[in-house]
């Protein structure tokens, strides 16, 4: 791809992969784990078909974070806790086990913050479709969420 950019105009990001290939350096590339797109471009500056979706909404810090951008779009991770409640967390339990200290954002708390908002929802579905019942019936309560002009102002993916 790099040697058919006659234009030179494009920047190739390279991510850690679990493939062998080579990595490219030069002033046209960067690579990296993590990329922070909004300085290159702009969300207005996107094509209508393209919306940028801030990944992580799952704690207080990031929610605020995320109100205070301008991305229409935030990604929740949904999940049980160790008392089968839901809660928003990306890690799975057993993974990072829970700590005392720790105080998960509620799906109702993220809910009502982007409904007032007026933000889009996606949430991800990390216990897979055994929540997809609770899930339907905290985004039909009266939160404010309604079907966004673009299109549906949540979306639901299971894992």
């Amino acid at each position: 791809m790099f040697e058919v950019d006659e234009t030179r105009d494009i920047l190739f990001l390279q991510t850690r992969t679990t493939s062998g290939s080579p990595r490219l350096t030069g002033p046209r590339t960067a690579a990296g784990r993590h990329f922070d797109l909004r300085a290159l471009v702009a969300e207005n500056d996107l094509p209508d078909q393209v919306q940028l979706v801030w990944h992580g909404v799952n704690d207080e810090a990031n929610l605020r974070e995320f109100l205070f951008s301008r991305v229409a779009w935030g990604e929740c991770d949904l999940r049980r806790d160790p008392r089968q409640r839901l809660v928003l967390r990306h890690d799975s339990f057993e993974r990072t086990p829970w700590t005392r200290d720790e105080a998960p954002l509620t799906p109702a708390t993220a809910l009502e913050a982007f409904a007032r908002h007026a933000r889009g929802l996606k949430l991800d579905l990390k216990d897979g479709p055994g929540v997809l019942g609770e899930v339907l019936a905290l985004v039909q309560r009266p939160s404010g969420l309604s079907d966004a002009p673009a299109g549906r102002a949540w979306e639901a993916r299971l894992r």
